[in-house]
């Protein structure tokens, strides 16, 4: 599994190199800077892990008229970089990435167990062959955040998720920090435990969209950081 990894490392690197020598932009220090932007992206998203012992829910069925809403709406608003955390089998990140040309990317847990999370292996499969797609738990993104150094995604989402009542406060409250200072738009249900969330301070709500997943009844905005 670590070799794969390795060589996974390997072929981004050698994919994001090929990409940056189409830049036709003679600046050598905007070249530079792209260059190392991609790497720090890289860098964090190959440091992640999972601890399935710390999954807290089941898989659920993603909501494909809702990503295509979403990623309609963040096309709209000029968003080139995404980051999906708890992306799930990454239908989201597909949107993105095919339809809008955007450079996401997906971040997911339960891949690492097929149970009791309902994965079987042949999505098991695609997953680990999407290059996109990386296995990783939100405390190994809040612990090696720091290797994206001061890069910002245009948005960063995490989906049908922050609703759920199993959340603390002291958890959510990392997770904001995060979401603030690495990310210009963040897509995410409104966490149940956090009644006063509208009220934090540094975000601006600019789009809500209608119920989705399951019997429509989780209610995702777009908030933009300010």
């Amino acid at each position: 599994m670590e070799s794969f990894k390795i060589q996974r490392e390997t072929l981004i690197m050698k994919m994001l190199v090929h990409k940056d020598r189409w830049n036709d932009d003679n600046s050598g220090f905007r070249h530079r800077n792209k260059f190392n932007t991609r790497m720090y992206i890289s860098n964090f998203l190959n440091s992640l892990n999972s601890d399935n012992s710390k999954i807290r829910w089941k898989a659920s069925k993603g909501d494909v008229n809702f990503f295509e809403s979403c990623a309609y709406e963040l096309n709209s608003l000029n968003v080139k970089t995404v980051l999906d955390i708890c992306c799930g089998m990454g239908e989201f990140v597909n949107i993105c990435t095919k339809k809008y040309n955007m450079d996401a990317y997906g971040i997911d847990p339960i891949v690492d167990c097929l149970e009791p999370y309902g994965i079987d292996p042949e999505t098991y499969k695609s997953f680990t062959e999407n290059d996109n797609l990386y296995t990783g738990s939100i405390e190994s993104i809040l612990a090696t955040h720091s290797l994206l150094n001061n890069f910002k995604f245009d948005c960063i989402s995490i989906q049908n998720t922050l609703h759920g009542k199993q959340w603390k406060t002291s958890e959510f409250n990392n997770i904001f920090k995060f979401l603030k200072k690495y990310s210009k738009y963040i897509v995410i249900s409104d966490p149940a435990n956090i009644p006063d969330f509208l009220c934090l301070s540094g975000i601006k709500c600019l789009h809500k969209f209608h119920g989705s997943h399951g019997r429509n009844s989780v209610i995702h905005k777009i908030y933009k950081i300010e």
